[in-house]
């Protein structure tokens, strides 16, 4: 081995204090910080007397080891792994393993219940003396919150692993569609909604402002049922369905990127569409994306929901017998009516024929093609 490599092996294993040679010598300081005695006096003491370079392999495995020792002290004298610091606020050392094999849940698990870490971050999170199981139920409830907000696919999946199926909230379409299909008004839709919250802990719909917003300007769902069974010895299966008329949701989203970016018809190059489809905690969701590109190089675009299948797994004998007809005949109409004329704020806007792009995993793109 060459000498770092021997001084690095012999520095793992060797006791971190100012007493030991070797140690001393792999690391001893070039020059003095002026400051650092003021900002580190601890290790002032312990004659550490360099900044930390990542480059200076000894002097960070010196400070590694110097850590190791510190937290064993603590723990063979149970006691907490707390910062004191200056400002008076103080903090927690909590040690979670780090390993690649804790990819896997089975280890992810095991490794919790051996180490006690997720309680130790709990009991961290509600302060010294705090750690009441109260306290720890509440940092749980902020910390699983703060987990939905940033990673929401993510939890999502975890909590249908776990048995907690909970499929989002209904867009403000469906909820539209809600309202008109079961027939309430706004002040229902309220108390409803409420009791579902009470029910479920959270809320199944986008805000009521967006459901204003729709106005007019709303395709309305159509619903349907299909009871699917995937062969003779298998149980069948209730599926719920609603699409949209893909034609009309076309035409609006048009006219409201018209609106709202004052487009003169001479700057428009082409239109694309985008149609696809995506299966996951046990739906399939459709959407359909417009996109205004103007001569200028710049896109406008608009994203809407045009169908939605309730299912365990989607195939093409589902697909067929749900949504694909009714959102495929809208499709077919728009490549067929070649220019779309659009009413753009009481003038009339020419819109060329779109072209049509298909989108989506690999099993969609497979069922629509009916391989």
């Amino acid at each position: 081995p060459t000498d770092d490599n021997h001084n690095i092996s012999k520095l793992s294993t060797c006791s971190v204090s100012p007493s030991d040679d070797m140690c001393s010598k792999a690391s001893a300081p070039t020059s003095k910080d002026p400051s650092f005695d003021k900002r580190f006096p601890i290790l002032s003491q312990l004659n550490f007397k360099m900044k930390i370079d990542k480059n200076d392999i000894i002097l960070v495995l010196k400070y590694q080891n110097l850590l190791k020792d510190v937290v064993s002290v603590l723990q063979n004298f149970n006691q907490p792994l707390l910062m004191v610091n200056w400002n008076g606020r103080n903090s927690n050392l909590v040690q979670i393993p780090a390993s690649a094999s804790l990819l896997c849940h089975k280890s992810f698990k095991k490794s919790d219940y051996r180490k006690q870490w997720m309680d130790d971050i709990l009991s961290s999170l509600c302060g010294t003396g705090k750690d009441t199981e109260a306290n720890k139920a509440t940092r749980a409830q902020r910390f699983s919150q703060l987990l939905a907000e940033n990673y929401e696919e993510e939890f999502l999946v975890a909590a249908g692993d776990a048995g907690l199926d909970f499929f989002g909230q209904f867009d403000a379409v469906e909820t539209a569609a809600l309202m008109s299909d079961v027939g309430i008004n706004l002040s229902q839709l309220r108390i409803l909604l409420r009791i579902l919250r009470h029910r479920f802990g959270a809320n199944i719909a986008e805000p009521e402002k967006k459901v204003r917003e729709l106005g007019g300007e709303t395709v309305p769902p159509m619903f349907g049922e299909y009871i699917y069974q995937h062969d003779s010895n298998s149980k069948s299966e209730e599926i719920l369905y609603w699409f949209q008329d893909s034609h009309k949701v076309y035409k609006n989203d048009m006219k409201k990127m018209l609106e709202t970016s004052n487009i003169e018809e001479a700057n428009i190059d082409c239109v694309d569409i985008v149609f696809g489809g995506d299966h996951s905690q046990g739906a399939l969701r459709s959407s359909l994306k417009t996109m205004l590109v103007l001569k200028n190089s710049e896109v406008i675009e608009r994203k809407s929901a045009i169908g939605y299948i309730l299912c365990q797994k989607d195939t093409g004998t589902i697909l067929k017998n749900t949504i694909l007809d009714g959102i495929g005949d809208g499709l077919k109409k728009i490549g067929q009516e070649g220019f779309t004329i659009v009413s753009n704020k009481g003038k009339l806007t020419m819109i060329p024929v779109p072209l049509l792009y298909v989108t989506g995993d690999l099993t969609f793109q497979v069922i629509l093609m009916g391989k």
